[in-house]
């Protein structure tokens, strides 16, 4: 038996669709689809356009497949991706007991959301979803003597042309004596913060490492800290810049991964001793003023 191969032109990929999506919309999908219509077949692009899909979360990564469909007559081939979503929400509802008092948390995440809807009455099913975007709500409390609260909201695709994503985050956390507040022994402990940072793809040396550069602020508001402190500062603001691969795609590649970058702290500093009194400006050590 003979069996005789003629290897032919490589196709092109002709059209590209995705089908199952009920809540996530189309753009969320293709913008992380490395075939596009035009380009030469390439199963690498597949496969990476499949596990990008996977990182989102917001499909079952045991149902995602590919159909292609190949036109002999023009040597071109359809693309189809099939995905089918799942719940990619997440409450956290908590409890714990510690120092003779009980702890609670409640957090919600919402990690396909959509702001562009917000004031569309029909997208609140129960709320608006399908770009891609994360919300996040965080509390925790055991009374009056402590609370923490954050929120922070991620936009992937700033700008919807390039994986530029933007973060935004603000939180406080206030510990508190356990007594009225005209008691001479009163006190509390309170940070106020934020956060902005911007992460970009690159390509050198490659597009599986990222670029993330942010700008966090604290003020601290302290009055005879219930909290035993040696240092604290008035108000810090930090430059960051980070770069670092993507993991993940690393192992799948069998490609070594990495992770590097440095901080530059601005603040006014004060030190304080064990009961809270104030005894002279100064730095912490390893910070670097640069304001």
């Amino acid at each position: 038996m003979e069996i005789r191969i003629y290897e032919g032109e490589q196709a092109r990929i002709n059209r590209v669709t995705v089908t199952g999506n009920t809540r996530t919309n189309d753009h969320v999908i293709m913008r992380e689809i490395r075939t596009r219509p035009g380009q030469l077949f390439s199963r690498s692009a597949i496969i990476r356009s499949q596990r990008e899909i996977i990182q989102l979360g917001f499909f079952d990564q045991e149902t995602i497949d590919v159909n292609p469909v190949p036109n002999p007559a023009d040597n071109t081939v359809d693309l189809e991706y099939i995905v089918e979503e799942t719940s990619s929400d997440q409450i956290e509802l908590s409890g714990g007991w510690g120092a003779n008092r009980i702890i609670g948390t409640v957090g919600i995440s919402f990690n396909n959301f959509s702001t562009r809807n917000i004031f569309n009455r029909d997208a609140w099913r129960p709320l608006p979803t399908g770009d891609g975007q994360r919300l996040s709500l965080r509390a925790q409390t055991y009374g009056r003597g402590y609370i923490s609260y954050s929120a922070s909201f991620t936009e992937p695709w700033l700008g919807g042309n390039k994986p530029n994503a933007l973060s935004l985050s603000f939180y406080q956390t206030t510990h508190r004596r356990n007594l009225a507040s005209d008691h001479p022994d009163y006190g509390y402990y309170s940070i106020i913060g934020s956060s902005v940072s911007l992460m970009s793809r690159l390509t050198v040396p490659d597009d599986y490492f990222f670029l993330r550069q942010a700008v966090n602020y604290q003020h601290y508001d302290i009055l005879n800290s219930p909290i035993r402190l040696y240092l604290t500062t008035e108000h810090q603001t930090t430059l960051a810049t980070a770069w670092y691969s993507d993991v993940t795609q690393r192992m799948l590649r069998s490609s070594p991964g990495g992770i590097g970058g440095f901080n530059v702290p601005s603040a006014h500093s004060t030190l304080f001793n064990a009961g809270g009194q104030g005894l002279q400006p100064g730095y912490s050590t390893g910070e670097v003023p640069v304001a």
